[in-house]
């Protein structure tokens, strides 16, 4: 029997109690008791089969099982504790019988490391943030003055609030808005002129993958490159690795770009000191690390072939759609051609009330999205990502049918026919994706 759909908000005729293990539903002068694995279950099996008949646009999730292997016995090992490396009597704590498996994520580390040209590499951060968070505490105490991408100027927004708030002196890039980029000019003028003891580049907001060596020539300064969106493309050699460009540390969250779990890595061009402050912290604030999400992350790396098929047609697939939905006279910003592309559309509507409207009517239409604060000053919109349906089968030549399917729900909301073109091009994409 089913569970019945509750909205768990008092309204005079619902009330939702969760006692112990008890889930007590109130429903009028009757009750029906569940247990609460019963009704998650519930919820986890609604929600996977309501995904599978959604057209999923948001492009910083992805389907990170969907032609992945995911082998059942990661799940009994997957709450062990396993040390990064082997450990020995000088230690103080060790748990016996984890050495084959540490020996397995040096194997990992090393494939990672050679393919992403670096010297080191730690994968205990749990996301992108937590780096983020990391990194903030590490240098606390050796650097003040850091020079950042602005959530104006295409950079996660909440980066600079956490820099500032543990007592960093912030400065952020010019931005050139014209081009919906960083202007590279300006911010050499400004490292002429100032000296900073760390920048960070975090490109989670663009458009297009810009090369920062110019940088290079007017700064000393510790140097680190956040790769999240733009890591298969990087790793696959398609992108300019960040390390060629000058950056001293490349770091990334796996489930964005890179089809993988929500974990995040930390990767050095060097062994050096400020390597060694950043493990130090990491030690400090980490214990457990995940490592069945290790595994997996060596898994997915290790396909190569697979991950520069799809790695191209992130991109291939953004670009085309963004031609589409332009030709169907939806407001796209679109984005430079000389410049390698990332895999973000942007809804220019710049009205925050028909921007959570239009959001809503794709949402409604079987569409998800993200509604946004966009950056470069063209306010409210909305974000579209290529990836999932990407993993999920589709192809350049879907995506004027996608356009039309959209276009459709946009400008005139969800329909019974809008219903049935999701089902017919979700079929044909899954089909092809089975063969």
């Amino acid at each position: 029997m089913g569970l019945p759909r509750i909205n768990p908000i008092y309204n005079g005729r619902f009330v939702l109690l969760l006692l112990k293990h008890t889930l007590a539903i109130h429903i009028a002068e009757r009750r029906v008791y569940v247990s609460l694995k019963d009704y998650l279950l519930s919820e986890l099996k609604s929600y996977s089969e309501k995904a599978d008949q959604k057209i999923c646009l948001s492009p910083t999730e992805n389907f990170a099982d969907r032609g992945t292997s995911n082998p059942d016995y990661l799940d009994k090992i997957t709450n062990l504790y396993v040390p990064e490396m082997s450990r020995g009597k000088q230690d103080k704590l060790i748990f016996s019988g984890r050495t084959e498996l540490t020996n397995s994520i040096q194997l990992i580390y090393q494939e990672w490391m050679q393919k992403l040209n670096a010297k080191a590499i730690t994968m205990k951060p749990l996301s992108g943030l937590h780096s983020h968070t990391l990194l903030a505490l590490a240098f606390r105490n050796k650097f003040k003055k850091v020079l950042l991408v602005s959530e104006s100027g295409g950079g996660h927004y909440l980066t600079e609030n956490l820099f500032s708030n543990l007592g960093y002196e912030v400065m952020t890039m010019p931005v050139d808005y014209d081009n919906h980029e960083i202007d590279l000019d300006k911010t050499c003028e400004l490292l002429k002129n100032n000296n900073f003891d760390m920048i960070f580049v975090d490109q989670s907001e663009s458009l297009n993958y810009m090369d920062f060596s110019p940088i290079f020539k007017f700064t000393d300064a510790y140097t680190i490159f956040d790769a999240s969106h733009y890591l298969s493309n990087i790793i696959v050699g398609d992108y300019k690795n960040p390390f060629d460009m000058g950056f001293d540390l490349c770091l990334g969250t796996m489930h964005k770009n890179f089809p993988g779990p929500q974990k995040a890595f930390m990767a050095s061009r060097e062994l050096n000191e400020q390597w060694e402050i950043i493990t130090r912290a990491i030690s400090m604030h980490v214990s457990s690390f995940h490592f069945a999400d290790i595994f997996k992350a060596g898994m997915l790396i290790s396909d190569e072939t697979a991950l520069k098929h799809n790695a191209r047609l992130y991109m291939e697939n953004a670009i085309s759609l963004e031609k589409a939905l332009k030709k169907n006279g939806i407001p796209v910003v679109e984005r430079r051609n000389d410049q390698p592309s990332s895999y973000f559309i942007f809804l220019n509507i710049n009205d925050q009330d028909i921007a959570f409207e239009k959001y809503n009517q794709l949402l409604d239409g079987n569409i998800e999205t993200n509604y946004r604060l966009l950056p470069y000053s063209l306010g409210y919109g909305i974000r579209i990502g290529t990836m999932p349906m990407t993993l999920r089968g589709m192809l350049p030549q879907d995506t004027e049918n996608l356009a039309n399917i959209i276009s459709s729900i946009y400008l005139d909301g969800a329909t019974d026919h809008s219903s049935q073109a999701i089902r017919d091009f979700l079929c044909q994409i899954d089909k092809r994706k089975e063969i």
